[in-house]
Parts: structure tokens; C-alpha cells; sequence
């Protein structure tokens, strides 16, 4: 994607971790996005966008934890 960039508005994880009992644990985030940080994003397909996060690597997040920028 030719110059697109969102801000991370939400790094709460999007796939739940679940204790050993199945339920989800409170309040977990995502530690390879930042909130408010700003992202360059590689490709954007069905509402998900591929970026560089903090692990240095490309990975895709839902586009509805981002807002453009």
C-alpha cells in the first residue's frame, strides 16, 4: 500500500488467552502494537492490515484496533 498509515487505538488481544478453566483473561493486551504509535501499513485485505510491529516483523491485525492517520 502505497503511503497508508493508521495510529493503534486498541492493542487489546484479539484472540482471547484462556486460563485453564476456558475463560478469557481481563484486560490483555497485544505487546507488539503500541497505542497511539503510528504504522506504515504493507497491504490491507477484508479488514485486516499487514504491518511492521514492534517484534520487527510483519504481521496482520484487525484493521478496527487502528484509525487512519
Amino acid at each position: 500500500m502505497d503511503g497508508l498509515k493508521v495510529v493503534c487505538v486498541s492493542n487489546t488481544a484479539y484472540i482471547p488467552n484462556l486460563d485453564v478453566a476456558g475463560n478469557p483473561h481481563p484486560n490483555q493486551t497485544l505487546t507488539d502494537v503500541v497505542l497511539g504509535k503510528t504504522y506504515d501499513v504493507l497491504q490491507e485485505r477484508d479488514g485486516w492490515y499487514q504491518l511492521i510491529d514492534e517484534s520487527g516483523e510483519d504481521y496482520w491485525y484487525p484493521a478496527n484496533m487502528f484509525e487512519l492517520a
